[in-house]
């Protein structure tokens, strides 16, 4: 048997993020009671191995890939826990969890690598110094309910890559900058997730407006924000991305250990787990009040 916690219960999974970096913002999220998802563990005390079902479509495995009831459950992926039919990848960031859901798929998955970064230093450049490098008529604000004004009286313009509605988003739940060249919003840097301790920055150009240095200068007020704020950015990239990774280490990130990903949709479109290998029951056993277990049937 294995169990889903309670969220009241996440913080048992913390001591298995240890020594990981991409991600770290989100996972600790997560633990800390702050960040929607469902946590499937092979002990509700003391876990070995976790799997992390965020909201948004990620999967984290954390932990020990031994093969366990846990391992067996991702395996079977089955349709009674209603989250193998989300589109969502897996994310590892453990060594040992690649080899074993590539020997569980028989070789189906695909895998990626990720590099990862983190920053390390207590303070980054001024603005003004990194504005020198980019072009003359762009300017750096903060997502806020102030840009949204500007968005809606039409003194700044959105486009197909940044939306409104996106920016919104960032600015009710997260945080970000945008550079805004001649009333466009052509880069955008804002926080993918946010613990108490890290910050994961986000970043993207608008295609009309990338190698002019835009993203430096978002990524800059992004990092100096975080820092005020107690929070370490971290920064992750696909390993074929060298200009993501050109850029972290430009602005003064130190590059650590890196994770593999899976392919997105890794079972296939429109995927529904197989009915009837797993049963589940409120609490049970010794097992914490609010958890909930899970058996497979013989």
């Amino acid at each position: 048997m294995i169990y889903e916690l309670a969220p009241t219960q996440f913080g048992v999974i913390a001591p298995l993020a240890e020594g990981v970096w991409t991600d770290r913002a989100l996972i600790d999220s997560v633990a800390e009671g702050t960040r929607d998802a469902r946590v499937f563990v092979d002990d509700a005390e003391q876990p070995r191995a976790a799997f992390l079902c965020v909201r948004e479509g990620d999967y984290y495995l954390l932990g020990d890939p031994s093969p366990s009831p846990l391992r067996q459950f991702i395996k079977d992926t089955p349709g009674e826990a209603e989250v193998f039919n989300q589109i969502f990848a897996y994310f590892l960031p453990q060594a040992g969890w690649q080899e074993a859901l590539a020997e569980d798929s028989e070789g189906a998955i695909e895998f990626f690598k990720v590099r990862a970064f983190r920053f390390l230093k207590r303070t980054i450049a001024p603005l003004e110094v990194w504005q020198k490098e980019a072009r003359a008529d762009v300017t750096v604000q903060q997502i806020n309910e102030h840009l949204l004004r500007g968005v809606d009286e039409g003194r700044i313009h959105t486009n197909h890559e940044f939306s409104r509605e996106h920016l919104e988003m960032i600015a009710g739940e997260r945080f970000g900058f945008c550079v805004v060249v001649e009333g466009e919003v052509a880069s955008v840097a804002w926080a993918y997730a946010t613990s108490s301790r890290f910050s994961s920055l986000f970043i993207d150009t608008a295609e009309p407006f990338r190698r002019q240095g835009l993203a430096t200068l978002a990524c800059a007020a992004f990092i100096d924000y975080s820092l005020a704020h107690g929070m370490e950015p971290l920064w992750a990239c696909l390993d074929s991305n060298l200009a993501s990774a050109a850029t972290a280490l430009k602005l003064g990130f130190e590059e650590v250990a890196g994770r593999i990903e899976s392919a997105w949709e890794p079972h296939g479109r429109n995927f529904k787990g197989p009915m009837g290998l797993w049963v589940k029951q409120e609490g049970g056993g010794s097992s914490p009040p609010g958890t909930t277990v899970w058996e497979r049937k013989k």
